[in-house]
């Protein structure tokens, strides 16, 4: 028969705290990962609702639709009708329109959003902004600014150009993949006020 010691009670039981110990440790450890894993989705929400409160609150979208109708031929022309000097309120109205997109933009290339979601809260808005007044930046980098004027929104604009030809869902498709009456009172206002060019 074998005789217990106290040494080998004492060694046994210092094994089964230690096991305790880690299993512990490793529990701990693991409830941490999941507390911060929920933290950054909860910040990337309140994220996610601070620009949605920003894009619906500052007017962006009146400003969107009375700058995509600018007329211009190119740099010159676009200054002369739209500039700072001859057209304050234009100008202004341009400006805040590309620096949302700008300030996405960084928002992407620091990885605190991704491009699904600005294309959920705009779908192509900045891609169509781009193709529109992308010559117009590009020529005044080249004129007036340094060269990184407005470079964080050529990134959106261009990275959401390349994940549309890589073959993935459009933003419009994936929004009309999502089963919601809102949608189709929207198509239905759409249908009904053709003069708003929606």
């Amino acid at each position: 028969m074998v005789e217990f010691t106290y040494q080998m009670i004492l060694s046994t039981l210092q094994t089964i705290a230690l096991i305790v110990g880690i299993a512990y440790y490793l529990f701990i450890m693991r409830n941490s990962q999941r507390n911060q894993q929920h933290q950054l989705e909860t910040r990337q929400a309140q994220l996610y609702m601070t620009l949605f409160n920003t894009i619906n609150n500052q007017n962006i979208w009146r400003h969107w639709n009375e700058i995509r109708e600018y007329q211009f031929t190119d740099y010159d022309d676009f200054m002369e009708k739209y500039g700072p000097v001859n057209n304050p309120d234009a100008y202004d109205k341009y400006v805040q329109v590309l620096w949302l997109f700008t300030e996405m933009g960084v928002l992407v290339q620091e990885g605190f959003i991704t491009v699904d979601h600005v294309g959920a809260l705009m779908a192509m808005t900045p891609v169509r902004a781009w193709e529109k007044f992308g010559p117009i930046i590009e020529t005044a980098r080249m004129r007036r600014y340094s060269r990184s004027g407005y470079v964080t929104f050529e990134y959106l604009a261009k990275t959401m150009m390349k994940r549309i030809m890589s073959g993935e869902l459009t933003f419009e498709e994936r929004r009309n993949r999502i089963p919601d009456i809102s949608i189709s009172r929207y198509r239905k206002y759409v249908e009904e006020h053709p003069e708003l060019n929606l």
